[in-house]
């Protein structure tokens, strides 16, 4: 493919929200988007892939549904889908490498309700889908490689020791080195726990940044909150590399959070399209996504 033919997704939305009778005060229109485009794959151009997601307040997040609620134009011309589909009922396995920080501060109750929340969520995704497990302090743990086997996994997490100092950016370049194992792996996810500021890393930030890019991962990251913790590195990483950063009070939060976050992965929509301008080299797109009194339209380019 010729690479100067791309997409580069820039996001303007318009969303309109009609009062019905489950709504006793008149709502507004949102000014911002309800609706993220997660990824964009133009591998095969002129076939499209894209990923769609919504945020958390979203209504349309909370409804079922199907091809007939999404439009797409290109140019102003419509379209026809080839398919739209939920991530959820795509016969392809999902991959989440679980990066969990193992420092010294993490030991007792932390890692234990850490372990038990990353248990939770494998039991959240479907039997199909492959984890990996890599814990960070002094040194870097890969504690399983990818597999679907939630016996082994299990296994693996219970071994896990709490000590020594925080490589934060370090493991979270181990953990997506892991995609390299499994390169058939299209759907790619971190999630990454700590509950304290990187202390020993050899590589930075942007590193980690530059890399996730590259690799095509989405980092959900949890900040679990200590007296001396800033999660702005790492909440930086999360929105560079198409994910989101969630802040946990205390551990016994993690369980939910986890639980949300698979929700969000098995929740995204692809739609799948043959470009019409398979000679152009910049195209108008904007998406459309309407059920009920409920519309939403995305422009990208």
């Amino acid at each position: 493919m010729n690479m100067s033919r791309f997409i580069k997704i820039g996001i303007i939305v318009l969303v309109f929200t009609f009062l019905f009778l489950a709504f006793p005060y008149p709502v507004s229109a949102q000014e911002a988007s309800d609706i993220k485009i997660a990824k964009t794959d133009i591998d095969d151009y002129p076939k499209v892939n894209i990923y769609l997601d919504f945020k958390e307040d979203s209504e349309l997040g909370l409804l079922d549904l199907s091809e007939e609620n999404f439009g797409v134009f290109e140019n102003d011309e419509e379209i026809n889908l080839t398919s739209v589909e939920r991530i959820a009922s795509v016969p392809e396995p999902i991959g989440v490498v679980l990066v969990l920080d193992t420092s010294g501060s993490m030991k007792g109750e932390p890692i234990e309700d850490a372990g038990s929340a990353a248990s939770l969520f494998m039991d959240e995704m479907r039997a199909i889908d492959e984890f990996a497990v890599v814990g960070f302090a002094d040194s870097i743990t890969i504690y399983s490689s990818f597999t679907s086997n939630r016996k082994n996994l299990r296994d693996s997490i219970s071994q896990i020791v709490a000590e020594g100092e925080t490589s934060l950016f370090d493991g979270i370049i181990i953990a997506l080195d892991q995609f390299k194992k499994r390169e058939k792996i299209k759907h790619r996810y971190l999630i990454v726990l700590s509950d304290g500021t990187d202390t020993v890393s050899k590589l930075t930030v942007q590193d980690v940044i530059d890399k996730a890019q590259k690799e095509d991962v989405t980092i959900y990251s949890i900040a679990l909150m200590s007296y001396d913790f800033n999660p702005t590195d790492i909440g930086n990483i999360s929105r560079s590399a198409n994910g989101e950063l969630f802040i946990a009070a205390n551990s016994k939060e993690l369980k939910e959070l986890y639980k949300f976050i698979s929700r969000r992965i098995r929740n995204q929509y692809k739609i799948s399209y043959t470009s019409l301008w398979p000679n152009t080299d910049f195209i108008n797109v904007k998406i459309v996504v309407e059920k009920s009194e409920l519309t939403s339209s995305i422009r990208t380019s």
